[in-house]
Order: C-alpha cells, then structure tokens, then sequence
C-alpha cells in the first residue's frame, strides 16, 4: 500500500513539472494539424482555437467546468487576449488581479506593456487548456502561437505558452498571468523567550510558494536562523511529507533587539492536496557573541492549520 502511493505521488509530481511541456508538444501538433484544415474550409474567418476537451481539468478529469464556469472563463480570456492582441494595455492591464499588478509588474503598465510586447510580436491566436481548479481559482494553460492568415508565416510557428489563473476578487473576476496565482494573507505565528515569528503573506505561483514572515529578536542574543548551507534549516510540514527551503542559500542572522522581514520560498505546486500543517524553524542558534559557539540550538514551529 505504502509502495502504492508513492509511485502515485512520483507520477502526479512528475507530470505536474513535465505536464505543461507535454500538453505543448501535444497540442502544437494538434494545432498545426488543425490549423491546416481549418484554412482550406475558412479561409477568411478568425476565431478563438481549443483544444478539443479545454473545459476539462487535465490533473482531475472528474472536476468537469459547468457550462457556465466555462462560459465565463472563456469570455474573460477572449476579452484578455483580445486586447493584448490589439496592444490595447491599459483595458488588458485593468483586468489583472490587484496582486499580480503589483508582484509580476510593480504597479506598472509599462512594465506590462514590455510583457506583453515580447509576446505579441504580431498577430496571433491562441488556444488554452483548463489544467485544475483548486479553491475556486481555475487555472488554465494558456499558449499563443502565430497568426499564420495574416502573417503569412511559414516553415514554422512562434509558440509562448504559460499558466494563467482566474478567480473572484472584489466581487468581479480577475486574471493572474506569467504562471503567478496570487498573494493570499496568513497571519499566523509563534514565539518563545527569545523570538517572534510572524507570518504576514503568502506569494503563490504554480510551482511555488514564498512565505513572508517577520522575524523579532526579543532579546539580547544573536539569533541565526538559516546559515546559508543547508535548506532543511526552515521547512514546510505538510500532512505526507516535509519540503525544505527551494532557495536553501538563504543567510537569516538577528541581532538583539532587531526585526527583519525575511522571505522562505519553497517548490510547492499550488494543486497539490497535500497540504501545509506548519513553518519549521528546525535549527536556531542562540549566540551570546558571534566568536564562540552558540549556547543553544532549538526550533520553533508555526501553526498553518
């Protein structure tokens, strides 16, 4: 049994890292394929391209879109592409979450016309792929590719593609582009005689999750919480396993008295079911003064729950 779910669990992650390459390589060939049929029966008619089960979640071919979910969803990202397609920044701009603006582009249509821009170098179409809806935020594989009626391209087609994710915010649904999700408030934390740890935020991309955590040194010792040399220094609990720090170089050093916001990224795929029970601190070194040897080493634990 246990042999089981671990082969399970190595096939899931294994598609999800290699999935979005495979559904590529598939759907290319299947684009060109149509492409080449769809040009001698339309010749002139322009229209959005699918692949042919695109309202069925490829991680869960249960999950069926209801035809009004679909129907939303493939209106928002026509309206979506449509807009980039005709370099119409500011319209295609506005319909992006709050916090992808502000992660992915800085509060900066400029640096989301550059984005866009790279993508559409000319007219294109696109086609996309509902990939998993987890939580009411559907996540889609979303690829562009050339326009060939009215570029006339040949010997090849340019090809970008990426996870775009879709969910309510404020009451009106909103776009999360360049594989990001979004940023979600926590608000969790833990402390003892010497720190408080809070974690304030958490970033969330398709693969991976960035916890922000303010991190206070309550009292006259040196605190270091992660030396740089080993990521199993801060890790995630989840119900099945633990995953260590994906950027394991990170150097967290406290001060007496001092507070510091620190970012802890780890690879995590956003539909995975396994989920996070706690942020582990496993090895914190209390130092009198930074020439000897730390007097203690503890850890300390956040509740995720």
């Amino acid at each position: 049994m246990k042999f089981s779910t671990e082969v399970k669990l190595a096939i899931s992650r294994f598609f999800r890292k290699y999935g979005m390459t495979i559904l590529v390589i598939v759907f290319a060939w299947f684009i060109v394929f149509s492409i080449n049929k769809y040009m001698k029966a339309h010749p002139k008619e322009k229209k959005l391209i699918q692949s042919y089960n695109a309202n069925t979640p490829v991680m869960d071919e249960t999950d069926d879109l209801s035809s009004s979910e679909a129907q939303t969803n493939n209106s928002l990202i026509d309206t979506y592409f449509n807009y980039c397609n005709s370099k119409d920044y500011d319209d295609a701009y506005n319909m992006l979450s709050n916090s992808c603006k502000d992660f992915i582009f800085g509060n900066s249509v400029d640096n989301f016309k550059k984005y866009i821009d790279e993508i559409f170098t000319h007219d294109k179409k696109y086609y996309i792929q509902n990939y998993s809806n987890v939580d009411n935020v559907y996540i889609y594989v979303y690829t562009v590719i050339d326009d060939i009626e009215a570029t006339g391209t040949t010997g090849g087609y340019d090809s970008y593609s990426e996870r775009i994710a879709i969910f309510k915010e404020n009451g009106d649904y909103k776009i999360s582009c360049d594989n990001y999700i979004g940023t979600f408030d926590v608000y969790k934390e833990a402390e003892d005689t010497n720190l408080k740890a809070t974690i304030t935020t958490k970033n969330v991309s398709y693969t991976r999750e960035g916890y922000n955590v303010t991190l206070e040194n309550k009292g006259n010792y040196y605190l270091l919480i992660s030396s740089g040399t080993d990521s199993d220094e801060v890790q995630i609990e989840q119900s099945d396993s633990d995953i260590s720090m994906s950027n394991g170089n990170i150097y967290c050093l406290l001060y007496p008295n001092s507070k510091e916001d620190v970012q802890f990224l780890f690879d995590k795929f956003f539909d995975d079911t396994d989920k996070e029970t706690k942020l582990k601190f496993n090895t914190i070194r209390v130092y009198q003064d930074l020439k000897s040897d730390p007097i203690r080493t503890y850890s300390l634990n956040i509740d995720l729950k």
